[in-house]
């Protein structure tokens, strides 16, 4: 269940403090928040952490929520705003891990998301992942956060910004910087694998 499918007789009554509401929307949405959460953090102690935090901010600040309607991007900026300061906290450089058909503009480096024809194609796809998992926590927070809500999470520009807190035209141009950086570092990245390939793998 996305956040947006979540009842909203469930949302109201929660927000009302009735009895088994709570409970019951936590079941609603713990899945989808857990998996929203560890796209940011791929870490799972870190995500179980967030995860305990956002539900608990939850209990305490749904009656606060004069707009029900705006609960689903309500909850995903609550859940960005602890990933953020659990990474200033802990100064880790996270993995996001991207979908395999997450398109980049421009780059066309990444793997097609058909299933690969040999163990070869297989490894590579493995690598790619790796390489571009690697080059997105290199990002800048502001950065890497535009590329996964956009990318991966499917929000529009709107949302993205009223989540980040900021315009809309800052959020397109941390895209644009974004994907900028990781067009370099993949191309970097693949140049300095074929260079250091043996002779006979490069040659076949």
């Amino acid at each position: 269940m996305r956040f947006d499918a979540v009842p909203p007789d469930l949302l109201r009554r929660a927000s009302e403090q009735a009895p088994g509401a709570f409970d019951e929307l936590c079941t609603a949405v713990q899945v989808d928040l857990y998996a929203f959460i560890f796209s940011h953090l791929r870490n799972h102690d870190d995500t179980d952490e967030v995860l305990q935090e956002c539900l608990y901010r939850l209990h305490r600040h749904l009656v606060k929520l004069d707009d029900l309607s705006r609960f689903p991007w309500w909850l995903m900026k609550m859940a960005v705003n602890q990933c953020a300061t659990l990474k200033a906290r802990s100064q880790k450089h996270d993995t996001v891990e991207l979908e395999d058909n997450l398109e980049l503009q421009g780059a066309n480096h990444l793997a097609a998301a058909t299933p690969p024809a040999s163990p070869r194609e297989s490894a590579q796809r493995s690598d790619m992942r790796r390489c571009v998992n690697e080059a997105v926590a290199t990002l800048p927070p502001r950065q890497r956060s535009a590329i996964v809500l956009f990318e991966l999470e499917h929000q529009p520009i709107s949302e993205i910004a009223r989540m980040l807190e900021c315009s809309e035209g800052t959020v397109k141009f941390n895209l644009h910087e974004g994907r900028k950086k990781l067009r370099v570092i993949l191309t970097e990245t693949l140049a300095d694998d074929v260079t250091s390939a043996p002779r006979e793998v490069r040659e076949s």
